[in-house]
């Protein structure tokens, strides 16, 4: 026990200072680093463009974070009116950093306190292992403090960035929903050519050369080519026959 008591105090200027640096690095890489700090940048940058131009959503979210980007695909691929319907925000697991640092200040202050906890005369290193045992603890703690702020900023960020995307899409009119929902009724019945005539009244009521949306011609044009689908599938079976 002697050797080990020796041991310490002979390297404790190579000890001490190096628990002590080990220590602020630990702290450092905990506060200061933002994990939502290069998705707050990208979103903020996409936010700007998508007010500078809206009509270039599509191109423009390719810039976006990866998370997103895969969300964008997905309201692509359903029927929902708005982005803020399919997207969430990802959130970053809290984590700790630099723990293996910790770990071997905690380490090097245990040792002092196990050689010297019998020693009332040296109070310094066991106040030594108390103040590393509070300064991880408070490091951790305050850590979770910044996480939580940070996060909060990072949803409003991402907010705003969801709020501009919405504004892009530019949702079918009333009138053009209930055209592609009269069109889309008349899928059910058997396609003879008064459903089609039918079909045709419809779009002149409604009317044909109206000013239209891109994506509402599109909507009108997938009602019209599953009409005329069926009614071709049904000419050819009496052809057949």
């Amino acid at each position: 026990m002697a050797y080990y008591v020796d041991f310490l105090a002979n390297w404790e200027c190579i000890f001490l200072p190096s628990s002590f640096v080990f220590l602020l690095i630990f702290l450092a890489q905990n506060w200061l680093t933002n994990v939502y700090a290069k998705q707050n940048k990208q979103l903020a940058i996409i936010r700007d463009k998508l007010i500078s131009y809206p009509t270039q959503a599509d191109s423009i979210m390719k810039q976006a974070p990866y998370c997103y980007q895969v969300q964008w695909h997905i309201f692509k691929r359903t029927n929902v009116d708005h982005p803020a319907i399919v997207f969430e925000f990802f959130k970053y697991a809290f984590s700790v950093k630099g723990i293996f640092l910790a770990s071997i200040s905690s380490l090097i202050s245990l040792a002092y306190f196990i050689g010297f906890c019998l020693d009332t005369t040296q109070v310094a290193y066991l106040l030594f292992f108390a103040f590393t045992t509070l300064f991880v603890v408070t490091v951790i703690l305050v850590s979770l403090v910044f996480y939580t702020y940070r996060t909060r900023k990072a949803q409003r960020t991402f907010a705003e960035f969801l709020l501009e995307l919405n504004k892009t899409i530019i949702l079918p009119t009333k009138t053009t929903y209930n055209t592609v929902q009269k069109l889309t009724n008349l899928q059910r019945l058997e396609p003879t050519s008064n459903v089609m005539q039918r079909a045709a009244e419809i779009l002149q009521q409604r009317g044909i050369n109206s000013t239209r949306t891109t994506e509402e011609q599109r909507q009108i044009n997938i009602a019209i080519n599953g009409l005329l689908q069926a009614y071709s599938q049904k000419l050819a079976r009496e052809q057949a026959l």
